[in-house]
């Protein structure tokens, strides 16, 4: 299944309602996972083994869709509480995706720890500055 990145924009004071919004629909897809798996499990007991595995799939792209939507909240709660993101007043394009702060953000951690293992000192701003350098924008 091919997925589409949409951007829009929301107004400052709508944007907790909007991450509610998109965390609440993940529960759409994973609402009756019980019942769903529960069925699974008897086709699978009454060994139905190409339906079982219908099902399966269908279970799996439900916890999929869910995993996606979490995704793209957490990434906007990264995007929003990173120290690096500059809330920009203009377009939405002007804002780093949440893909990117969040990879920055793990770049981050992956680097202070390395960094820490080889015993040098550096302060989070050195080391934000030194992956700012070897970004390939730079």
């Amino acid at each position: 299944m091919r997925r589409y990145n949409i951007t829009y924009t929301v107004e400052e004071d709508e944007f907790v309602k909007e991450l509610r919004r998109l965390a609440s629909s993940s529960e759409e897809y994973i609402e009756n996972y019980s019942l769903d798996l529960m069925r699974a499990d008897k086709i699978i007991g009454d060994q139905d083994f190409d339906l079982a595995l219908r099902e399966i799939v269908k279970l799996r792209q439900a916890l999929a869709q869910a995993d996606y939507r979490l995704h793209d909240v957490m990434g906007l709660i990264s995007a929003l509480t990173q120290p690096t993101t500059v809330l920009a007043e203009g377009p939405a394009s002007d804002l780093p995706s949440p893909d990117v702060a969040l990879d920055l953000s793990n770049r981050f951690e992956e680097v202070k720890k390395n960094i820490q293992k080889l015993g040098i000192e550096a302060t989070e701003e050195e080391i934000m500055k030194l992956l700012k350098e070897a970004a390939p924008n730079g």
